[in-house]
């Protein structure tokens, strides 16, 4: 032992060594490295360096506290005038229930109607209309119409129309679907227009057998009557008129064509007529007067 503590140095120090001889050994069996039991940097950490202040925590709102009153809302400016529109701009403003600005459909409605114009002027042709040909087959047709009162011969028989009576208990003949009311109605529009016809708007473009591209689409309503009025694009001519008067019935197909000069005016000399599925016939004049407004 004497010799042992005089290589070693002091007893102190041999007990020491002996000491730190252990930990190794206490380390070496359980795995760890001198290092292990420190703290392991984590991701997005950053290590303050020597001599380096630590950075202030960033200011968190404070919460309301119970029983606080809540902050004050702005307050609402009572009487306050809108914005005045430039009277350039109001001019292009139309106010109308189911529209955001109905200006832009009265536009393409003229749009229409002027094309259709050029097929002639038919205001001045107030007077009675009449109409006679026959029913492609065989059978004389002659039809009369005028503002109260319009009448019309068939090979299904007479019909007759009352203007101030509902019109959807008037739809003769047999098998039209109300040939005489669309017909009636053809004429109030073509003399007074859209603006006297009654409620006349613009309801888009549609594609349509027979017409090339796609037809532009008017709804207009009269009495308890509503038609679609179907102008060919190329032409700018009526080229349909679906009229329904009965809501519970299919409505009447009127396909216009053979358009002819009558006094200045382009009126079609063929009518091809349908109810759904169901064709009531085609129709040819051979002679057609537009008497003048008295």
């Amino acid at each position: 032992m004497a010799a042992e503590l005089t290589r070693g140095g002091s007893a102190a120090q041999f007990v020491q060594d002996g000491e730190v001889q252990r930990a190794r050994r206490s380390r070496a069996r359980s795995g760890r490295s001198p290092t292990s039991s420190m703290p392991m940097p984590q991701p997005g950490d950053d290590p303050e360096k020597p001599g380096q202040k630590p950075k202030p925590e960033a200011p968190q709102p404070e919460a309301p506290q119970p029983g606080e009153p809540k902050p004050p809302r702005p307050p609402i400016e009572l009487g306050k005038k809108e914005p005045e529109i430039p009277p350039e701009i109001q001019k292009l403003i139309v106010a109308r229930t189911g529209y955001a600005n109905y200006y832009f459909n009265e536009l393409n409605r003229d749009r229409v109607w002027s094309a259709f114009g050029k097929s002639g002027d038919f205001a001045a042709a107030g007077g009675a209309w009449k109409l006679t040909g026959e029913m492609e087959g065989g059978g004389k047709v002659e039809i009369a119409l005028a503002d109260e009162t319009s009448a019309g011969t068939f090979p299904q028989g007479a019909v007759k129309l009352e203007a101030g009576q509902d019109l959807d208990q008037q739809l003769g003949p047999a098998g039209s679907g109300g040939l005489l009311v669309a017909l009636h109605l053809w004429r109030t529009l073509l003399i007074g227009g859209p603006q006297k016809f009654g409620d006349v708007y613009y309801y888009g473009t549609a594609p349509y057998a027979g017409i090339e591209g796609q037809a532009d689409v008017l709804v207009a309503t009269r009495n308890v009557a509503e038609m679609n009025l179907v102008f060919d694009p190329k032409h700018g001519q009526l080229a349909i008129i679906e009229m329904t008067a009965d809501p519970d019935a299919d409505p009447c197909e009127v396909r216009f064509s053979d358009y002819r000069d009558v006094g200045g005016r382009q009126v079609p000399h063929r009518l091809d007529v349908r109810q759904g599925d169901t064709v009531f016939g085609q129709v040819l004049f051979s002679q057609i007067e537009l008497g003048a407004k008295p």
